[in-house]
């Protein structure tokens, strides 16, 4: 931190590094550290098989009730992942209102159609909130932080005319790019809220400036109506004026007229409406230059979409080939995405790092015999249950225990949030032991030291479970 800020003050001197950058330094730090995990934990959610999980058992459900479905078309089946994306990882600005995953089935489907499409429907909406719940925290720990830059901001900027200006070649200035990077989710929160601020700003410099005005602002402002007035401007008069006012002085003279005017408390009504239209002038300038520079600080908006299955009745012709039913998809965007890149994650032990083939299964044989000793299924079960896990972390049946926390064992100073991982909840996983179903595997990720590393840190029973963390 120290050297950041002997580079910059190096570097050339600028109000608005002295005067709010530094002094904020530890919030906007502490800021782009909570926008870096909520961006993992949504992309790490978003880029799960879940989405897909769920398209396929939908497919599933409408193949094994003989009921025909345009999911084997490409294009409808991108359309659908990008919608239901956008739904259930939608729009984190308030996460006391993030919407529910919205699912409409319209149609008449046999009873036990519906069921299934009523339980595949509630697990999905059940990964939302777990999705919802992982990142609730982090983003009210963000709009706070972010709301009390921008008040802040808002405070520095109210110090002083030259302030926007200054921010303005922060903005700009090749030489201040690292101090942008980190302020970049400060400027995102500020780039929204900035419209509705300016008038207030602007309107409580002029009344400074003009309460207390700089000899030098001044005379820029009297050079400006001389020079206006020889394009023919209508300035004769109030030029005229300050000569008088600046008597014994032969020229205008700045100095003298703001004395005059501060010791006659007054200031003449077309000489302030001038003056007030040159400050605003000025500021509106300066504001227009800071506007267009944090335009790439713009967030990107996430529509809210929602997702309905419609059953519609076929011409006749067509009718007698499929039973008169079939499904067709209401889709509500025209935008296309590629899917996302597939992570892929290796398994470690807390404490032991990562395992050899031989080593996991001893493990596993460990834990299946604490639940059903010397059991070939409960093994069976362990392996399968470790599988899905390590294939994705962030899909059906995850959890993130917001409130059970551990410390980095290479970084003491910083916590990491405990997960659960529920087998039951994760759909085409086979399990052959009874008790399989009641399993918990408690697991976390250290992506800053260990990426793509999913770190097992015990596996408890339900009831074990419920005990220690609930």
């Amino acid at each position: 931190m120290l050297e950041l800020k002997d580079r910059t003050l190096a570097t050339r001197d600028n109000k608005f590094i002295s005067g709010f950058f530094l002094p904020q330094l530890p919030n906007l730090q502490s800021l782009k550290e909570v926008a870096a995990e909520i961006t993992f934990e949504k992309t790490s959610w978003q880029n799960s098989g879940a989405v897909e999980q769920y398209l396929q058992e939908l497919q599933t459900i409408y193949e094994d009730n003989k009921v025909n479905h345009p999911f084997d078309n490409p294009r409808v089946r991108m359309q659908q992942l990008t919608q239901i994306r956008s739904t259930v990882y939608g729009n984190l600005e308030s996460s006391s209102k993030t919407q529910k995953a919205a699912h409409k089935i319209f149609g008449n489907f046999s009873p036990r159609m519906r069921q299934q499409l009523n339980e595949l429907i509630d697990q999905v909406a059940d990964h939302q909130e777990q999705f919802n719940v992982a990142v609730r925290d982090l983003v009210d720990q963000r709009n706070t932080l972010s709301q009390d830059l921008v008040e802040n901001w808002g405070g520095f900027m109210n110090s002083d005319l030259q302030s926007f200006a200054d921010f303005g070649d922060f903005l700009r200035a090749e030489e201040f790019t690292p101090e942008r990077e980190i302020s970049r989710p400060f400027l995102e929160a500020l780039q929204i809220r900035i419209d509705r601020m300016i008038d207030p700003i602007t309107q409580n410099l002029i009344n400074n400036t003009i309460a207390d005005i700089p000899p030098h602002l001044f005379g820029e402002f009297v050079d400006q109506l001389i020079e206006q007035s020889s394009r023919g401007k209508r300035h004769s008069a109030t030029l005229q004026w300050l000569r008088l006012v600046s008597f014994p002085s032969e020229n205008i003279s700045p100095e003298v007229i703001i004395d005059k005017i501060i010791r006659g408390e007054t200031f003449p009504g077309d000489l302030k409406m001038l003056f007030t239209d040159y400050l605003q002038q000025g500021i509106k300038r300066d504001v227009n230059d800071v506007k267009s520079q944090l335009i790439p600080f713009k967030p990107a908006t996430v529509p809210m979409i929602s997702v309905e299955f419609r059953k519609v009745n076929l011409p006749r012709r067509a009718a007698s080939a499929t039973g008169g039913r079939e499904l067709k998809v209401i889709t509500k965007t025209k935008d296309m995405t590629t899917e996302p890149e597939k992570e892929t994650y290796q398994l470690v032990l807390h404490g032991r790092g990562p395992i050899s083939l031989g080593q996991f299964e001893t493990y596993v044989t460990d834990i299946a015999d604490r639940f059903a000793t010397g059991d070939q299924r409960m093994r069976s079960d362990i392996r399968n249950i470790l599988s899905a896990l390590e294939t994705d972390p962030f899909g059906f049946g995850v959890a993130k225990l917001t409130s059970m926390k551990i410390t980095s064992p290479e970084d003491t100073h910083r916590p990491l949030a405990l997960r659960r991982f529920r087998a039951d909840r994760r759909p085409g996983l086979t399990l052959n032991h009874e008790e399989s179903r009641r399993l918990r595997v408690i697991y976390y990720l250290d992506p800053g030291i260990h990426p793509n590393e999913v770190i097992i840190y015990d596996i408890l029973s339900h009831e074990e479970f419920d005990k220690k963390f609930t």
